[in-house]
Formats: C-alpha cells, structure tokens, sequence
C-alpha cells in the first residue's frame, strides 16, 4: 500500500515539476521506439515475403502469392544474384534455378513492368546476366500494368519506401504467425516457393488443366495486342547495354492448344508480326534471341492432367525450363 502511495506520488510530481514535459517526451520516444523495434524483430522473424531469412518461417508463405509485385523486387535485392530471369508464371513455375540465379518470374508480368523490373536490377544488384521470357500478351494495351505494380519501381525511394513497410508493419507477420500456430499439425502442401524465387507447382488434375484453360482463354480475349509496345523491349536493351549486362531474350514455349486459340482470337493477325518485331529488334541490337514458340509443338493433349513436360495448358515444366537453359547457354 506505502509503495502505491509513493509511486502515484512520484508520478504526479513528475508530471507537475518544471522538467516534466521533457521527462515525459523521452519516456513517450522511449515507448514508440520500443515498440518499433519488438514490430522489427518480428517482422524479421517470421519475415512474411521471405525477404531476409534463408528459410522460410513457413513454406506455404500465401503473401507471397498475393503480393509478387510487392516481395520480389525485395527479394532480389537480398539475394544479390548474378543471374536473373525476368517474366511471367511461366518463368517462375518453369525455372528451378539455385547458387547464382534468382527467379524473378511474377503473374501476369507485362513488358512495361518487365522494363521497370530490369532498371530495379541493374540498380540495386551485382546481376551481369539477365534472361527475358517473352510472351504475346505482354504487349496488351488494355492492361499495360497490373495492380500491386508501382511505376518507381527501380528507384531509392521505392525502395526505401518498400523495406520500410516489410520491417514496419505487423499485420501481415501476425497473420501469417497465427496461421501457423493454428495450422502447424497439418502437413504442408507440396507447393512453395524457394529462396531463389522457383515456385514449386503441385501436378494437376484433367479438370484442373481444363478449367486453368478456359480460364486463360478467357482472360485472353480482353486482350488488345499493341505491337508499338515493344519499344519497351528496346527500352530493356539500352538499360542492359548501359549496364554491360549480357541479355538474353526468348518467347516461351507454347502448347498447341494455346496455339489454337491463338488462332481463333482477334489478335491472330499480330501473332506472327510480334515474333518478327521481336527478332528484328535482337537483330539490330546484336542481343541473343531465340524463339522457343514451337519447340513443343508434338504435345500431346493433357488427358489426364500435368505431365513432365507440362503442368498445364500454359506453364511448361521445370524439366523444360533447364533444356531452355542450356540452348540459351546460360550458366
């Protein structure tokens, strides 16, 4: 009881003397800045976007699904890669890649995202080699860019700005703890991303691969192709050039099916004026090309879902990506 009395005593007498506002501004700084830090630590702890740790708190990370555009320019930065492939889902589901390599792959990467992606690399690491996966939607001008995307991508203040919010703020490390936590008996999926930016896909089922089918189709008739886009790609080849970045540019492999639908859409006349577009700006710039597009052109239907060359109608397999690799002659 004396102690109470005492401490409620100090406490008024240090809010009423002459020295109290400042005794109270450090006791308040002290306080923000405690807090910080502990928000830090965890942030760092269970590190949600797999930014800083070399292992995953847990390997079924979905903030890094839902936030690619987001955690990868981060990631990058962290790994400080000497190789790094640039493109859609189809380079990071199709690229298992380790040591010096880093995956850069993002869903539904455009070529004006992919310009800015190759700035944020040659600024903030070592890469001397950087491989770009082309493919025919990346020139839409319906959708140029996509959400989560931010246009000073590649720059300090992005940057500054980004590790910011990935040691600052808690919630997305406190949802992620507490799905843990509350999930920790089960088994994890098989599918995960790995620390150089590979997302391990899980085999698929016939009706999986047919409805992801439809879904693209779908998704591929908003499409507008703008073939003046590719001054993008010509924008790549001087920052590459600038840099003395060795760049190595391919369209991806595609399955007959996507093929056909190809055909049938209303971009049909740009298919082919794309690839030669593409060619001849390589061409011109001395820069390695090469057109994969029908590589695969034997492939059977996915009767009965993924196979080892396909996972689905659209993303190739790991085992083609490492072909793809090797006539590129990355290494």
């Amino acid at each position: 009881m004396h102690i109470n009395r005492w401490t409620k005593w100090q406490l008024l007498s240090i809010l009423t003397s002459e020295t109290s506002p400042k005794i109270f501004a450090l006791f308040f700084v002290g306080v923000i800045f405690s807090f910080l830090m502990v928000n830090v630590c965890f942030n760092l702890y269970v590190d949600p976007y797999f930014i800083f740790r070399t292992s995953p708190f847990d390997e079924r990370l979905p903030d890094i699904n839902l936030q690619q555009r987001f955690a990868k320019p981060l990631q990058v930065i962290t790994r400080q890669p000497r190789i790094v492939l640039i493109g859609s889902s189809r380079v990071y589901r199709g690229f298992d890649v380790k040591d010096d390599f880093y995956n850069m792959g993002i869903s539904s990467m455009t070529l004006v995202e992919a310009s800015s992606y190759v700035k944020h690399v040659l600024n903030f690491t070592p890469a001397r080699k950087i491989v770009l996966g082309l493919d025919f939607w990346m020139i839409d001008e319906v959708e140029a860019t996509k959400e989560g995307w931010d246009k000073k991508t590649g720059t300090i203040s992005y940057t500054l700005k980004s590790f910011s919010r990935a040691l600052l703020r808690g919630n997305e490390a406190f949802r992620v703890f507490k799905g843990f936590i509350h999930n920790n008996h089960h088994p994890l999926t098989e599918e995960k991303w790995s620390y150089t930016g590979f997302f391990h896909t899980s085999k698929r089922s016939k009706n999986e691969v047919e409805e992801m089918l439809l879904s693209y189709v779908k998704a591929f008739q908003k499409t507008q192709i703008q073939l003046e886009m590719l001054s993008y790609l010509e924008d790549i080849i001087r920052q590459c050039k600038a840099k003395e970045v060795e760049l190595y540019v391919y369209i991806s492999p595609l399955h007959p099916n996507i093929k056909e639908e190809y055909k049938k859409s209303k971009n049909a006349p740009y298919f082919d004026p794309w690839k030669d577009k593409v060619a001849s700006i390589c061409k011109k710039a001395n820069i390695s090309f090469y057109d994969l597009s029908n590589i695969l052109d034997n492939s059977a239907p996915l009767e009965n879902g993924s196979t080892d060359i396909w996972l689905d109608y659209s993303h190739f397999s790991p085992k083609i990506g490492k072909e793809i690799l090797q006539r590129l002659g990355v290494k």
